[in-house]
């Protein structure tokens, strides 16, 4: 009898001993979490914990905690743990201190569809991703509840993510991707660690709004979801989402770049990566000037130039030097004028010049790093008998490759003022000072404009 019983402290000790080594520093409406309960931490089906990857999973929509605080991370924990939602819709929690989520040591990710919560307190850093997160309420001692930290060592940082309606405050540090505060004279003091308005009042609720970015300036001034009915201010250039369209209204940004392509838009959607490409277009409205356009961001990029204005990419006002990247087909049609002062080039292998009645000329001896041109109603006309060799993947007369000025044009269109080989008249640049055939830019020849 006393045998058995030894025996049985044995199992029992060495249950303890293996039941020990799964146990986290994770605790769930007072429940620590181990690997026995992690596939329903309650009981109730609504909270479960997955060991892999660090991760609370909500299955559940309405969670009321018994204990003090819902989830609370402890020192000890050794990930960073993530908060998900498994279950379709939003999740909403509550706790009987006004603070649901406790987090002491390590960074609490959420990524959640949408998230209500009375209250965050944290020691350590914060992000949020792909969250709608709505946090505000007043804890249990009748103080602010919501989104706060604790030392000012901690960073919140926004990733993609939406805060209706919350207060936030004690970090050190608040970074934004793809978001941004929509609470009218309202800005974040780093010294306060606090919201405030322009009088410095403590702000109870903020709106921070995510939105898709579809194009940068000179990575200062981003076309998104926000601002693209007028981007720059001055009615120059605008963005339709829904046809992915920018029109260029006398744009001019000589010595700025522009880049084309939503990081955000496509992470939302797998399938554009690979073998389907986004198709933007650029709606030329009058005469607009550029530095350089990138449109391969995220290898997916296609670009469609349309309509009846000219863009012209250059380096400054008096040197054309630009360029044009396209990650795979570029189209120019509807009678547009395009200039470019370095190449067009594509960065995959099967990348198509497309050229439907319209013209392109570029400048200084560059050449057209494409896989193929196709010529739709126009042709080359400089230099004479030029033809796209498919070998070279370049412009060739006779089999050499043209390393000179290559224009093209559509047919039949009175188009002999474009060559510069015979000129009419005196030129000048834009300053009204005389400059001869080996100036490169913009000239006034003859009362016109021109491209030299």
């Amino acid at each position: 009898m006393k045998a058995k019983f030894c025996v049985l402290l044995l199992i029992a000790f060495f249950l303890s001993m293996s039941a020990g080594a799964a146990v986290y520093d994770i605790y769930v409406d007072g429940v620590q979490v181990t690997d026995a309960n992690k596939n329903d931490i309650l009981g109730n089906g609504k909270i479960s914990f997955n060991s892999s990857s660090y991760s609370i999973i909500f299955t559940g929509k309405q969670i009321t905690s018994t204990a003090d605080t819902l989830i609370v991370i402890g020192p000890n924990c050794e990930h960073s743990v993530s908060i998900t939602r498994q279950s379709a819709g939003s999740v909403t929690i509550s706790s009987p201190s006004g603070y649901s989520i406790a987090n002491h040591q390590r960074l609490a990710l959420l990524i959640v569809g949408s998230l209500n919560i009375d209250g965050i307190i944290t020691d350590t850093n914060v992000g949020l991703t792909n969250t709608t997160l709505s946090v505000y309420g007043t804890d249990k001692n009748g103080g602010r509840a919501g989104l706060i930290s604790t030392t000012p060592k901690a960073g919140l940082s926004i990733n993609y993510s939406t805060l209706q309606q919350s207060y936030i405050a004690g970090f050190g540090r608040i970074s934004y991707t793809d978001s941004e505060c929509a609470t009218p004279n309202v800005s974040y003091n780093t010294k306060t660690l606090r919201y405030e308005d322009a009088e410095g009042n403590l702000v109870d609720k903020v709106d921070i709004c995510s939105f898709y970015t579809y194009a940068k300036i000179d990575n200062t001034t981003k076309v998104t979801s926000l601002n693209c009915i007028d981007p720059l201010g001055d009615g120059s250039l605008t963005f339709v989402p829904s046809t992915r369209t920018f029109t260029f209204n006398g744009l001019y940004l000589p010595e700025s770049y522009m880049n084309i392509g939503s990081s955000r838009e496509e992470s939302e959607n797998a399938t554009l990566f690979g073998s389907q490409i986004v198709t933007y277009n650029i709606e030329l409205l009058r005469d607009n000037y550029l530095q350089d356009i990138n449109a391969q961001n995220y290898q997916s990029v296609s670009l469609h130039l349309q309509g009846e204005g000219s863009l012209h990419l250059m380096t400054n006002q008096y040197d054309i030097g630009g360029d044009l990247y396209v990650y795979k087909n570029l189209t120019i049609a509807g009678g547009c004028h395009v200039y470019v002062g370095g190449g067009v080039y594509s960065t995959d292998n099967a990348g198509v010049l497309t050229i439907n009645k319209s013209y392109l000329t570029l400048m200084h001896g560059d050449w057209i790093d494409m896989d193929n041109v196709v010529l739709t109603g126009c042709q080359v006309i400089y230099p004479e008998g030029a033809v796209w060799d498919s070998s070279l993947k370049a412009f060739a007369v006779n089999g050499v490759e043209v390393t000179d000025r290559i224009e093209i044009a559509p047919i039949n269109t009175a188009i002999n003022d474009v060559n510069a080989n015979t000129p009419t008249g005196q030129a000048y640049d834009l300053l009204g000072r005389p400059v001869n055939d080996t100036y490169h830019g913009i000239v006034i020849r003859d009362g016109k404009k021109r491209v030299q």
